[in-house]
């Protein structure tokens, strides 16, 4: 029975669809700099440390100088749209680690 079992609960993970890859970008950025950091579809679940960061979401091969709605980062996260890419700013020299998945 046991070996029945197994062997059902075997097939369903062969056959399970395949979850989400999860990614860590770090990403050291200089002061009143913008920088692209990941092009979607990518969901940024956490940004650490994430202090003194703005945030912009512009279309995809477009410059980031160009965003024109920035917003603070509040410990929340990020969808990134296909199409989009997520830009960041900040005003002092920091190092800041985009924890997510696609």
């Amino acid at each position: 029975m046991k070996r029945g079992l197994l062997a059902v609960a075997l097939a369903a993970c062969a056959h399970a669809a395949p979850g989400p890859v999860y990614a860590s970008h770090v990403i050291t950025m200089e002061a009143g700099a913008p920088k692209a950091i990941v092009s979607g579809p990518f969901a940024v679940t956490s940004i650490n440390p994430g202090s003194d960061l703005e945030l912009a979401l512009v279309m995809r091969g477009s410059d980031c100088a160009t965003a024109t709605v920035w917003f603070s980062y509040s410990g929340g996260g990020v969808a990134v749209g296909a199409g989009e890419t997520l830009c960041a700013r900040t005003e002092t020299p920091r190092t800041h680690a985009f924890s997510g998945h696609d």
